[in-house]
């Protein structure tokens, strides 16, 4: 619990800063991007930013804080370094990402359900990885019977021995009190 409150809580300053970033008119000038006249959501965004730290002090989670704070101070240098053209390639690459992982989620799925075939290399679907698996299994198991037998095979044998070599015994044993 204390993990996810913690990513929850970086995530949430996070997003506080980037609205700080995209919106601070010295770095838009510099950028030679059009003045914003007036912050509208200022307060939330310090709320944002803020808030998530006192959660995390009040919940006594002082791992968690000094995760958030370390956190949150070197993403958000990270997010104050990025030019609107950095965070535009950002944004992109990302999008693109998103759409790849996605593909390729929908592409294993496909696979895994055996209406797409694998590429080379993989020579077999899951379907089939089964029923080796359950080939396997009968074999073991017929071994195993095999070695019951074999063992009860032994013990017969043993005890036979034994029941002969009760025979044999007495006779040694009187022609060594005969002599």
């Amino acid at each position: 619990m204390s993990l996810w409150l913690t990513l929850i809580a970086i995530l949430i300053s996070l997003a506080g800063i980037s609205y700080f970033a995209s919106t601070d008119n010295r770095r838009r000038s510099i950028h030679r991007m059009p003045q914003i006249e007036r912050r509208r959501f200022a307060w939330l965004a310090r709320l944002f930013t803020f808030a998530p730290g006192i959660v995390l002090l009040l919940s006594t989670n002082w791992s968690g804080l000094s995760i958030w704070a370390g956190a949150v101070m070197v993403l958000g240098w990270n997010i104050a370094a990025l030019t609107p053209k950095n965070y535009s390639d950002l944004k992109q690459f990302i999008l693109s990402s998103k759409a790849q992982l996605t593909q390729s989620a929908k592409t294993l799925k496909n696979r895994f359900a055996g209406r797409e075939p694998w590429p080379d290399g993989v020579t077999y679907t899951l379907i089939e990885k089964a029923t080796k698996r359950r080939t396997i299994n009968a074999e073991v198991s017929q071994l195993e019977a095999r070695i019951v037998a074999l063992e009860a095979r032994l013990h017969r044998l043993e005890s036979e021995k034994a029941e002969l070599v009760d025979v044999i015994q007495p006779e040694a044993k009187r022609t060594k009190q005969s002599d």
